[in-house]
């Protein structure tokens, strides 16, 4: 995707005036999702060219593409505090992305489609669900998945991506064997 090529739009409007204050035109396909960041600042788009992209509201110009998955995007959800994205994608996999670097932070495989992925208002879980044959509800802890991720780091983290990737302030020794990890999804229908 090249920002400011291609027809198919995402728009932002004021809601007050009904005044059309961006047009965001950069998607090889139909624009499926949109989110806006908690604070404001950020608007994410999902389509069917397989990306996922953001936007900064004030001018309407692109950040970041999302790249990775190899079937539609059709769902973006920003978590509480803004930082990480989850999209969810008919490739069976939800991603979490880091809004500041465009780099996924993780992949979640399912045995279907995703259709949407949304975390909870504490933004401690992420549910992702599909289609009723194919994919249960699932409930994600995030916590669960950082402790897994702190389990099995292999360097030493700075002090910013500790904070980003294992809700942590300091990086576990990497040498020190850690227990088998044991987070499933919690799953209802």
């Amino acid at each position: 995707m090249r920002f400011g090529t291609y027809p198919l739009t995402a728009r932002i409007w004021d809601a007050a005036t009904g005044r059309q204050i961006h047009k965001l035109t950069d998607h090889e396909g139909y624009v499926h999702g949109v989110a806006f960041s908690p604070d404001g600042t950020k608007f994410a788009t999902a389509s069917l060219d397989n990306t996922a992209a953001l936007w900064d509201v004030a001018s309407g110009r692109g950040l970041h593409e999302l790249t990775g998955h190899n079937q539609p995007v059709v769902r973006a959800s920003f978590s509480r505090d803004g930082r990480p994205l989850a999209t969810a994608s008919w490739d069976r996999t939800a991603r979490l992305w880091d809004v500041e670097s465009d780099r996924e932070i993780l992949s979640l495989s399912h045995a279907g489609p995703v259709h949407v992925a949304a975390f909870s208002p504490d933004g401690n879980r992420l549910a992702t669900a599909g289609s009723k044959r194919a994919l249960p509800l699932n409930i994600l802890d995030l916590d669960a998945l950082a402790k897994l991720a702190r389990e099995r780091i292999t360097r030493t983290l700075t002090a910013p991506e500790c904070a980003r990737y294992l809700r942590a302030t300091n990086s576990p020794d990497p040498r020190t064997p850690s227990p088998p990890a044991t987070a499933r999804p919690e799953t209802g229908r």
